[in-house]
């Protein structure tokens, strides 16, 4: 079994304050502790790759609104990473703000990253 974050959020087309944290999140955690989910959707396949079977994935995707515990969450971790987003990316404090603000908008409504978790088992025999 395997489990990693994944994000979808990042890629969609409109670069709304909420997405351009999220992604500037992901390429200051690359460059200063080496995090790197790109390789998450990948994971049936490395365990294919393994010789497990049964391979199945399942994704949780929770969404970040005004009220739910994934906006909580990314609110805190963008507080504790705070000065890391302003000087590590290209992000100004404006964009990080508004982003930060949109948890306590109750129109606000995202995707959140999730967790991917992928299984397989070796075969019998």
């Amino acid at each position: 079994m395997l489990s990693d974050f994944v994000d979808l959020s990042t890629d969609l087309i409109e670069p709304t304050p909420y997405r351009r944290v999220m992604s500037a999140m992901w390429d200051v955690l690359r460059s200063t502790i080496g995090t790197d989910i790109s390789w998450v959707p990948t994971t049936p396949s490395l365990l294919r790759k393994e010789g497990l079977c049964d391979v199945r994935t399942e994704v949780f995707l929770p969404s970040a609104d005004h009220r739910s515990s994934a906006a909580r969450f990314w609110r805190l971790t963008w507080g504790q990473l705070h000065d890391r987003l302003l000087t590590h990316s290209d992000l100004d404090s404006s964009v990080l703000a508004d982003a930060l603000a949109s948890f306590s908008d109750p129109d606000f409504t995202e995707l959140s990253p999730g967790m991917m978790t992928t299984m397989g088992r070796r075969p019998s025999g």
